[in-house]
């Protein structure tokens, strides 16, 4: 059937869901555990973790590196555990491609544990929800949904949803493990630089912002208020090298009690080990909020962390994704009515109650075309990320010997499936499709013939456009180069 496990964050429910799917296998003989994450850096992340417990764990996932052994556990999805992406794992079943569809079987009677369920696509969530009802019904699958904002399907439209919770009396749970009060500022924006006054008057604290624009902005006044070498920046214009080089330098200073400030997007959001004692949140859909309290006195070394929700006085507040910002006004809407309280799963289902009242439902091309039982328009309209931008190779200055080599292989042999992988760690998803073809190298696949094929990746060349500080970054133009 299908469960749910509804905690607080921190309170360690990855190893938890882990030992109830290890425990149900043993009960009712399922075959495997498959353990279903939202976001590639989460999935190595809590893969290390699982990895301790059960070495015959397979990571499949497109950073993954895989022994022998594990690459025929990837071909064929035996392994006794595996650890994947929400898009790893939903995808294939509405692929038209067999390789993809042949894992139905090794699916079958397996528990199915999906960590950070409110991270599952809202513009896909009917024919999201009716594959896990008919991987249970018909499949012989459990399905164990976990969060700490537990999404209440059941108001969505046409969806009879009943799982059952695991933990007796959750509310219980977030009452007693409450750690953040929670200080809500949104009935007037509130300007930038006050937030950086703000923060700079203090030892040490986060901002969490929707756009990366008022996050780089934050930065750069923290770095004048402040000096640049108390002062981060984390979004995904950092590199997945960068990024852990960001995350260990905040942590050694949080833990160390010196000064450090960090202007973040919402990558941080979710399996990132950050504790601050004061969090300011952009105001967004409700999940992301908890999610962001989630870094502020995450091991309770303070009697009260604060979390800060505000509205930035900016003109544009969300991203062009229609969702996030009628899921953030519904949360303005029940502020208007009461004091939230996000430890009150009442005023969580209340939200999500306003959110799902007014759905429209999946995507009207995604709907066509299973009712038309168009299996290749199925393929394609059901995608979880719908642009994942353009890939660049970035010269990350403490990875530069690895860049160079990657320069040299791809000068000799063009561009190959280990190149890619072995540049996995300094690629860069950029939205800034015309700046990239302006300033970086398309790169192209060699054939034995001789023949050039474009593979949609690019080369940055120019250090002058990857910052320390910001990563990638096409407002810096002043230089010889784009001079020139």
């Amino acid at each position: 059937g299908i469960f749910r496990l509804t905690a607080p964050t921190g309170l360690g429910k990855t190893l938890s869901l882990f030992a109830f799917a290890a425990q149900h296998c043993q009960l009712y003989k399922k075959r495997r555990v498959i353990l279903v994450l939202p976001f590639l850096a989460v999935t190595e992340q809590n893969g290390r973790d699982y990895s301790a417990v059960e070495p015959r764990l397979l990571e499949s996932h497109s950073a993954a590196e895989l022994s022998e052994e594990a690459r025929g556990w990837s071909e064929r999805w035996s392994a006794p555990c595996i650890v994947t992406t929400n898009v790893g794992f939903f995808e294939p079943l509405f692929s038209a491609k067999p390789t993809a569809c042949r894992r139905l079987h090794q699916i079958a009677n397996s528990v199915i544990v999906l960590d950070e369920a409110q991270s599952l696509p809202s513009h896909l969530l009917d024919a999201t929800l009716r594959t896990l009802q008919t991987l249970c019904r018909s499949y012989g699958c459990t399905v164990v949904l976990s969060t700490a904002t537990q999404p209440s399907f059941e108001y969505l439209p046409n969806i009879n949803w009943m799982p059952r919770e695991i933990v007796p009396n959750p509310q219980h749970l977030f009452q007693v493990t409450q750690r953040v009060a929670y200080h809500w500022r949104i009935d007037r924006p509130t300007p930038l630089p006050q937030i950086a006054a703000e923060l700079s008057e203090k030892n040490c604290g986060c901002a969490i912002f929707n756009l990366r624009a008022h996050a780089k902005s934050l930065y750069r006044q923290l770095c004048q208020l402040c000096g640049p070498e108390d002062v981060f920046y984390l979004s995904t214009d950092l590199c997945t090298a960068h990024r852990r080089v960001v995350l260990e330098r905040v942590k050694s200073r949080i833990t160390q009690g010196r000064r450090c400030y960090l202007a973040a997007t919402q990558c941080i959001e979710a399996g990132v080990d950050l504790d601050f004692p004061l969090v300011y949140r952009a105001l967004a859909p409700l999940e992301a909020i908890i999610q962001a309290a989630g870094r502020c006195n995450r091991n309770g070394a303070a009697l009260t962390g604060r979390v800060e929700v505000f509205v930035p006085d900016e003109p544009r507040l969300y991203p062009p994704d229609g969702h996030y910002e009628e899921a953030a006004n519904c949360v303005a809407i029940l502020a208007s009515r009461h004091p939230v309280e996000c430890s009150n799963l009442d005023h969580i289902k209340e939200y999500y109650q306003l959110l799902y009242s007014n759905a429209k439902g999946d995507d009207p091309v995604l709907k066509r075309a299973i009712e038309q039982e168009d299996f290749s328009g199925v393929q394609e309209a059901y995608r979880l990320i719908r642009s994942k931008g353009v890939e660049v190779i970035v010269p990350f200055s403490q990875q530069m010997e690895l860049f160079q080599n990657i320069q040299e292989e791809y000068d000799r042999f063009g561009f190959t499936p280990s190149l890619l992988k072995k540049a996995r760690s300094l690629i860069v998803s950029s939205f800034y499709e015309q700046e990239v073809k302006d300033h970086c190298i398309p790169l192209w696949f060699r054939s034995p013939e001789g023949e050039k094929t474009p593979v949609g990746c690019y080369m940055l060349c120019d250090p002058a456009f990857y910052t320390d500080g910001i990563g990638l970054d096409f407002e810096q133009t002043d230089n010889i180069q784009s001079i020139w």
